[in-house]
């Protein structure tokens, strides 16, 4: 038999091994217990959060014999929905059936009655690929479906479905998956399979797979490929270009102390050895991130037990101020890399601009710009003493010179008196 993907072998086939989405689950079984199932439903969320999953999921649950313990896993209809050979559940890919013609065809067979099961169900996947003419030639059968019809809709853009058609839909957004969620699920299918991992390794392939449970699945896949039995989380760094807490720690350190050749020569040995800059950026921001929570609450939960000997051997000589700074330009230069032709160069002339920040702490720096302001005021003071002087001396002068003027004019007048007698 041909090999099968992880994440197609474990594909969950009842609600209670779905990862996460726990409001989602409990919304549509209550749903169902109550008999209150609608006509459409609209799925929207991340890649690889469940939405197609839960999709199949439903419709198996909804055409299963019985309802006592839907899905059971045992009828005929749920043997049929599991190998996707039910002729009442039809799946539809939009990406490729999206025009009018399309749609029109789905139309003519809704009024059919179903052939094998309780409900003819339609689940459209990418059914934002759809064009406007497929969309509005939807409508009037979305808001007014024959009973036996359900339409189960998922996306991973809902901005992109017209609103006449969210509007005639109950909408359920999916959430990314947390990282213990997925840490747990792959503990069982590792035991499943007899692959060892460490906690490490887990909670580093949980991580880069963002949310996404197929992205962890396939991410271990590779990795078992990789290593066979035993997978080391070096061995998950080599694999996708991720360079650990201690490479971050002496890169900052470089940075701090301004030894420029040591971080330049390393970011650029990173770079050959083929590591993403992108994570690195994003790495080095989280870890200066936890700095900061370590700073503020040394006994935190939300930091890593790795995390915290790496922060407080490399991270915790440096000020606070001085990370803040480092954590802004880095936040910036992580923005640039979407137009950046070559990612290195601005790593690089980042970092260079941080070690520059170096050595200057806030209070000396304020300290010099406040003398700075106090001499210039002082030269100001000075001017305008002097002018007032210079003034005031000009003023005693044209008074002395008055003053002399009305004596010699009242000298003459006495010589002129005594003339006439």
């Amino acid at each position: 038999m041909a090999y099968q993907a992880l994440y197609r072998k474990y594909r969950p086939s009842n609600f209670d091994e779905v990862v996460g989405q726990t409001h989602i689950i409990q919304t549509l079984k209550n749903a169902i217990i109550q008999n209150r199932i609608a006509h459409a439903y609209l799925f929207c969320g991340p890649r690889g959060t469940g939405k197609t999953s839960i999709a199949k999921i439903f419709a198996k649950t909804l055409n299963c014999t019985n309802s006592q313990d839907a899905p059971c896993g045992v009828c005929e209809n749920c043997k049929m929905a599991s190998n996707g050979s039910h002729p009442d559940i039809i799946e539809i890919d939009a990406a490729s059936n999206n025009g009018v013609d399309e749609v029109r065809n789905l139309i003519d067979k809704v009024k059919y009655a179903p052939m094998q099961g309780k409900y003819k169900i339609y689940i459209i996947d990418e059914v934002h690929m759809m064009t406007s003419g497929a969309f509005n030639a939807l409508l009037k059968t979305i808001e007014e479906p024959p009973a036996h019809v359900i339409f189960i809709f998922a996306t991973t853009e809902p901005n992109k479905v017209l609103p006449t058609i969210i509007s005639r839909c109950q909408r359920f957004d999916f959430n990314k998956v947390s990282v213990n969620d997925i840490k747990y699920r792959l503990s069982v299918v590792c035991k499943n399979e007899g692959i060892e991992i460490d906690q490490d390794g887990l909670t580093l392939i949980a991580q880069l797979a963002d949310g996404g449970m197929r992205d962890a699945l396939s991410i271990l896949d590779q990795c078992v490929a990789y290593c066979t039995s035993h997978i080391d989380v070096n061995d998950i760094r080599k694999i996708y270009g991720v360079i650990t807490s201690e490479d971050i720690g002496q890169l900052f350190n470089s940075v701090y102390k301004k030894d420029v050749d040591s971080f330049i020569k390393n970011i650029q040995k990173y770079s050959d050895m083929g590591m993403d800059i992108k994570r690195l950026t994003a790495d080095f921001i989280h870890m200066l991130k936890d700095s900061l929570i370590l700073d503020y609450s040394e006994n935190s939960t939300l930091v890593s037990d790795m995390n915290k000997d790496m922060i407080r051997k490399y991270f915790k000589s440096a000020p606070i101020h001085f990370r803040i700074q480092c954590m802004e330009e880095l936040m910036d230069t992580y923005n640039k890399y979407t137009y950046a032709s070559n990612a290195l160069d601005y790593l690089e002339a980042s970092l260079l601009k941080i070690s520059s920040y170096s050595y200057e702490p806030k209070s000396n720096k304020f300290e010099s710009e406040y003398d700075n302001n106090s001499d210039i005021e002082e030269e100001d003071n000075y001017e305008t003493s002097y002018d007032d002087s210079s003034d005031n001396s000009d003023i005693i002068e044209k008074s002395s010179k008055t003053g002399d003027k009305n004596k010699v004019l009242e000298k003459s007048e006495i010589s002129d008196v005594s003339r006439e007698h």
